[in-house]
């Protein structure tokens, strides 16, 4: 409720000063849950040891990028909590440089709605996430230099950013309608129950012979416990109502955004099941 209120703040305010402390509310309002939190996130505790492995055991077996960071905040006299923090910051601050104050408040409901599970777990793969998102605007506005040396900088911290420019240009060609969406998002729904056995098989064999083939075996990749399915039927509504009531037409790159987003949900609602 509070990060919705400063959010709105920022939106709607005509004065700056107001606009600014409404920003740095919303942002510490975030981010000091996130930086600050202990267990929390399936990855903590992978993080923890990979601060020990890198540290005390000179391990390179995670991306330049982030073994750089670790490292820099050891010779600093930091801990594992410390390199949470900085990329907890890292995440939002990308995540919302470069926004328009018009388009604040969306963006921190979506934030909300889409990424702050992931923003709690998923520590590299949310800075390139962020960097993504940073260079995705900056193309848009013509600065393509400076989109493409982000865009590499992410994948200094996860390899799958190499992914983000393929997708960025594969929406880009699709003319998404709210038809297709709807249409796309059901079958992403049967996907998921019809056909879990089957793409849980097709991704063991994928993951196999990667840095990822460990989850192949864990506990992490048995069949999920639906229990009450409140979250997931939550989910599924959010999803549903803004296919419905996104203004594709009236938003500039509506259509792309639609795009990219229901490749988002596809791709979260198959991997409930998975």
């Amino acid at each position: 409720f509070l990060i919705v209120c400063t959010s709105a703040g920022v939106t709607y305010s005509k004065n700056p000063a107001v606009t600014t402390c409404c920003k740095t509310a919303t942002f510490l309002l975030i981010f000091l849950p996130v930086a600050f939190r202990y267990d929390v996130g399936v990855d903590y505790f992978s993080y923890v040891d990979i601060y020990q492995a890198i540290t005390h055991k000179g391990s390179t077996f995670i991306e330049i990028g982030y073994w750089w960071l670790n490292y820099i905040v050891f010779l600093l006299g930091g801990n594992a909590q410390f390199v949470l923090a900085i990329s907890a910051f890292i995440t939002l601050f990308f995540f919302y440089k470069g926004v328009e104050k018009e388009k604040w408040l969306i963006y921190s409901v979506l934030f909300f709605m889409l990424i702050f599970i992931w923003y709690c777990s998923t520590v590299r793969q949310m800075i390139s996430m962020a960097l993504a998102f940073y260079a995705w605007r900056e193309y848009e506005k013509g600065k393509r230099s400076l989109a493409l040396v982000t865009v590499a900088i992410a994948c200094l911290f996860h390899l799958s950013s190499v992914l983000y420019p393929l997708i960025y240009f594969f929406c880009k060609k699709i003319n998404m309608n709210k038809k297709k969406a709807l249409f796309l998002f059901f079958v992403a729904i049967a996907l998921s129950f019809g056909a879990k056995g089957l793409l849980t098989n097709v991704l063991s064999n994928i993951l196999a012979d990667t840095t990822y083939g460990s989850y192949t075996t864990s506990h992490w990749f048995e069949s999920t416990e639906t229990e009450s399915g409140l979250g997931m039927i939550i989910r599924y509504i959010s999803y549903l109502a803004i296919i419905l009531f996104f203004p594709t037409d009236k938003v500039l790159n509506g259509r792309f955004i639609l795009a990219l987003f229901v490749l988002y949900a596809m791709i979260d609602i198959i991997s409930i099941q998975v």
